[in-house]
């Protein structure tokens, strides 16, 4: 009978389930401060926490001519040549996104970390200039991304690439209430076993 009750509170215990997460960066307002559409990111957005120098745009913005959005007429990008954001909270896995740059001149690489330690790093990806492009890092487990671009055809000047649906599944962790209902119960297996 012990076996039994104890086996029921484990099932009963919910897990939230793995979820799968892409921002595609659309319906952001158009920033009043900027003349093209664009501006910060806000933080947090869908979960995650972008750097102060992420920035979206809604495909009208003086430099749109160079980006080939993947899905409707949003897109991001980073103004000093690294695009970074970090997940709230949690770790996930499968991150992938899509790009493109202006010039085969700049290189645009990807790293993942998590806890403060670079987990996986790309080498320059295989691109087409001012076309759309997919790369992709499954499995490997990260709480933040990194998009860097070093532009050689301008030598310290950044930003002549975007990025788009930007996707990953988040890792499944214990809910809270249950984990407290699941100590409880086992609490009160325990206190109607000194009884008996």
């Amino acid at each position: 009978m012990k076996k039994t009750l104890v086996f029921l509170s484990l099932a009963s215990a919910a897990f939230a389930n793995a979820a799968s997460v892409t921002i595609d960066f659309e319906g952001f307002p158009n920033d009043p401060g900027y003349s093209n559409g664009s501006g910060q990111i806000p933080s947090p957005y869908m979960g995650m926490n972008f750097t102060e120098g992420s920035e979206y745009a809604n495909g009208f913005g003086n430099t749109s001519s160079y980006w080939a959005t993947h899905s409707g007429i949003g897109y991001a990008s980073g103004d000093q040549g690294v695009f970074e954001a970090s997940l709230v909270s949690g770790t996930a896995t499968d991150f992938s996104f899509y790009y493109t740059k202006a010039f085969n001149a700049s290189t645009v690489s990807m790293e993942l970390w998590l806890g403060g330690e670079l987990q996986a790093t790309s080498s320059e990806f295989t691109e087409v200039s001012f076309g759309t492009n997919f790369v992709s890092m499954p499995g490997i487990e990260f709480d933040t991304f990194r998009v860097v671009e070093t532009d050689l055809f301008y030598p310290g000047y950044y930003g002549y690439y975007a990025i788009d649906d930007v996707s990953f599944t988040t890792n499944a962790v214990p809910e809270p209430a249950s984990m407290a209902a699941l100590g409880l119960g086992g609490l009160a297996l325990l206190r109607r076993r000194r009884k008996n």
